[in-house]
């Protein structure tokens, strides 16, 4: 998904953060967070035609169940790991939120909020400074929209989304789409977690429940 940011249309933009976010959706309804949300772990299934973006979130090498206990070092990407995150604390989903928001700016932007090149600089920069205007980089993004962004980049994990399922529902309702679309059919689902990346065993936790929820709503 990196070639396509900061050149895509709003509905394109919409397709690839609303895809991703259900994906994501997913992972936090069953207690797992993905811990490295990144450009480069977001991939379209197909080459870009004229249908919808397709993307499927990838590399669960830093995943783990929420309340698993975690490795007590720093883990992540620098540009898109969560303050908390720099202070040595494990992420949870309010982390994988925060991630989440540096992706969804970064596709609309082209940019990181923060570019430093140093881990101290990008450190100091996730801590305390504020995040760079969203219209200022790239007009066109409603002012709801960037509201959501801007409350997904809070600086305190309280203050952002819960998980992915709350980002995905306000960001539906100020771009007035559904929140639930034929892109999350069971097909699309099953596809995400059997192309997770790495992982078999996590691969395999998360087919489960998908498995048995489909059942459910068939």
């Amino acid at each position: 998904s990196t070639d396509l940011s900061g050149n895509v249309s709003l509905q394109r933009w919409w397709e690839l953060s609303s895809g991703f976010l259900r994906a994501l959706s997913f992972m936090h309804r069953n207690d797992w967070i993905h811990g490295d949300i990144k450009p480069d772990n977001v991939r379209l299934r197909s080459p870009e035609t004229n249908g919808p973006l397709d993307p499927v979130l990838l590399d669960l090498g830093l995943s783990r169940r929420e309340h698993f206990p975690a490795e007590e070092k720093i883990l992540g990407t620098p540009h898109t790991m969560a303050p908390e995150q720099w202070l040595g604390q494990p992420p949870d989903r309010r982390s994988d939120i925060y991630s989440a928001g540096v992706l969804l700016y970064h596709w609309w932007t082209g940019y990181f909020p923060f570019e430093e090149v140093s881990k101290p600089l990008l450190s100091s920069s996730h801590l305390h400074d504020e995040i760079p205007s969203i219209s200022k980089r790239r007009l066109g993004l409603p002012p709801q929209v960037c509201d959501v962004l801007l409350r997904m980049l809070s600086k305190k994990p309280d203050d952002r989304y819960a998980d992915g399922g709350e980002v995905l529902a306000d960001l539906s309702n100020a771009l007035g789409y559904e929140s639930w679309s034929e892109a999350e059919n069971s097909e699309s689902l099953i596809a995400q977690v059997s192309y997770a990346g790495t992982g078999e065993k996590s691969v395999s936790e998360l087919l489960e429940p998908l498995l048995s929820w489909v059942g459910r709503r068939n």
